[in-house]
């Protein structure tokens, strides 16, 4: 599909339409989605589909495992996580409780807060660095907390 490419991960790989036309996008992704998931029966694989993209990967590797492995190599007194797809929410519910984790967008979600759009995030990420040590109260003016 024109203006879609395919993203080689360690342990996925990731289709992505975000920008192909809409439509014929949305009906290949349907039919790569069943496609994968008869063809992971049979293996040890998953296939997630998320906001624009369809990834297939093995049983057991998703953000969440992948953070938890860093997390337990060493001690950081700073952890942002900040996305905008269902395959980002492993990784929200994986964090420590004192990570920031922020979700772009409006769909449910595990993050504690939420920031509407890339647009935000930037201007977010902007007034973060500005500061040379983050405290709760700051970053909670700066992102929605979720209620």
């Amino acid at each position: 599909v024109p203006g879609s490419f395919l993203e080689e991960k360690e342990y996925a790989l990731v289709w992505h339409y975000r920008m192909a036309n809409p439509e014929l996008a949305s009906q290949r992704a349907k039919e790569l989605t069943a496609n994968l998931l008869n063809l992971a029966s049979n293996m040890n694989a998953q296939v997630v589909p998320g906001n624009k993209i369809v990834e297939i990967r093995s049983s057991g590797t998703d953000k969440g495992s992948t953070a938890l492995y860093f997390l337990e190599k060493q001690k950081y007194d700073f952890i942002l996580s900040i996305g905008d797809d269902t395959t980002d929410e492993d990784m929200f519910k994986a964090l420590p409780e004192q990570a920031y984790t922020i979700k772009v967008g409006t769909d449910q979600t595990a993050a504690k807060y939420i920031i509407d759009n890339p647009t935000e995030v930037l201007s977010f990420l902007d007034k973060l660095g500005r500061r040379s040590q983050v405290k709760r109260p700051e970053v909670q003016h700066i992102a929605t907390k979720k209620l």
